[in-house]
């Protein structure tokens, strides 16, 4: 059975995002040892405008679990993932917290030229802190990662 752990509910990360910006933009003001070379505005188009005010979450499950089975359960928690440009705020406000552990954002789910599904995901990789795709599999999300997610 996949329950939610109580280790990070409740604890939140207030951030400032700017659709106005593409993510390239996003990219060079916080430079990453890393970045998939996928990651792109092309791949990740966003219909968002302007500027938002966001409080993320970060979900961890204490289990392997499925993108759909990870969506189902926020959808009945009232959340929804957060996308690219949230993941982009994220890291460039609380640039540590991916040292502790990758987080996800399954909020902007790109289809590669192979026919993979990947997510953006920050990560820690040696000594440096990275932007890369996450492939995306039928139980592909271990305990180890964690869901940046909003309240509905």
């Amino acid at each position: 059975m996949t329950h939610v752990t109580d280790k990070q509910l409740g604890k939140t990360y207030p951030l400032f995002v700017d659709y106005r910006i593409s993510v390239e933009e996003a990219l060079e003001f916080d430079p990453y040892g890393s970045v998939g070379s996928d990651i792109t505005s092309e791949n990740f188009p966003t219909e968002q405008t302007g500027t938002v005010d966001i409080v993320v979450e970060l979900i961890h499950f204490d289990c392997r679990i499925s993108i759909d089975e990870a969506l189902d359960k926020f959808n009945s928690m009232g959340l929804r993932p957060v996308n690219l440009h949230g993941l982009l705020a994220f890291g460039g406000k609380y640039p540590g917290v991916q040292i502790e552990f990758p987080v996800v954002a399954l909020g902007s789910v790109w289809q590669d030229r192979d026919g993979n599904r990947v997510a953006p995901t920050l990560e820690w990789v040696g000594l440096e802190r990275c932007l890369e795709l996450h492939l995306i599999g039928e139980e592909d999300w271990h305990e180890v990662f964690r869901f940046a997610v909003v309240r509905n």
